[in-house]
């Protein structure tokens, strides 16, 4: 099992620590939150500080702003949030990378709660710049790293900035990580692992590795196009990760030839690129050019116990 540094371990009574957390929430066209799932799941970490009367400053993006403040990014509507759900004061900060901020931090009381805006607004971040990262470590004593889900990005706020500061893993991120550890190590069985979403060139080399561990591997969302695609199957106007598709046939071959299956949608959700027309149901080899796949379909849900 895979040892590492955690909160519990961390002397961080009284400290500022600077926290990355994952907020990347799903947002209503109102740019009020669709889902506070994300941010629930911060909270035993947050939680733990503010009662160690420490001052957490929680670090996080939101979508994929082109290292511009836009407003429709904001984590404006997360402080909001966070507040409600911790019956507790969020200070919201922005341009916290000047070199006041340290200074604006250091005179607040101890057990001060904040958030800081978008970390992808500043250009820095998504680079892993050193000036950036180590402006954000002025901001604190000690770094805890609560966002598994980001952890993977050689970012400034995820990286960079643990060449600075004593670095932990939160609550959320060391359960992950056991969690996963037992999976790969010591697995129950059957083992069935589920992969969706995009990022298929984050993720193929690890469905490779799956092969070697789980019983069933099942693809869905961009990732499984990919694997469409590299049958030649028409998936309209769906996301496609063309580079991936000499890895796909890679990772087909050899499913052939380990005892794990690998198993994609028998049938998909539909609809038009601007989702106009009302998503409907086909066989995975009958989207239409100009439709896009945005779900798995009936028969994988119902094939689901049988899995």
């Amino acid at each position: 099992m895979i040892k590492i540094p955690t909160l519990a371990d961390a002397p961080v009574a009284g400290k500022r620590v600077l926290v990355r957390v994952d907020f990347n929430v799903s947002l209503k066209e109102d740019q009020t939150i669709a889902n506070d799932d994300r941010i629930r799941e911060a909270i035993p970490t947050i939680s733990y500080l503010l009662k160690k009367k420490a001052t957490p400053i929680l670090v996080s993006h939101l979508g994929r702003p082109k290292n511009e403040h836009d407003k429709k990014f904001s984590l404006a509507c997360v402080a909001k949030r966070l507040e409600e759900l911790l019956k507790h004061p969020v200070v919201f900060m922005d341009q916290y990378w000047k070199k006041d901020a340290a200074m604006r931090i250091r005179t607040l009381p101890a057990g001060t709660l904040v958030l800081c805006e978008n970390v992808r607004f500043y250009p820095g971040e998504e680079g892993n710049d050193v000036w950036f990262s180590r402006q954000l470590a002025t901001l604190a004593d000690v770094f805890v790293n609560d966002a598994f889900g980001t952890a993977h990005r050689t970012h400034a706020s995820t990286v960079g900035v643990t060449r600075f500061l004593p670095s932990y893993a939160g609550f959320l991120f060391s359960k992950e990580v056991t969690m996963l550890g037992s999976a790969m190590t010591s697995p129950k069985r059957p083992l069935l692992v589920v992969i969706g979403g995009g990022k298929t060139p984050e993720k193929i080399r690890v469905i490779e590795k799956l092969l070697d561990i789980a019983d069933t591997v099942y693809l869905g969302g961009a990732v499984a196009n990919t694997f469409f695609a590299t049958w030649g199957i028409s998936v309209g106007v769906s996301r496609v990760d063309h580079e991936m598709i000499e890895m796909a046939r890679a990772v087909l071959w050899k499913a052939t030839r380990t005892p794990s299956r690998l198993i994609l949608p028998n049938d998909v959700v539909v609809s038009d690129a601007a989702r106009a027309t009302k998503p409907f149901v086909l066989p995975f080899d009958k989207v239409p050019g100009a439709m896009g796949i945005f779900d798995i379909g009936n028969h994988l849900e119902r094939a689901d116990g049988d899995v």
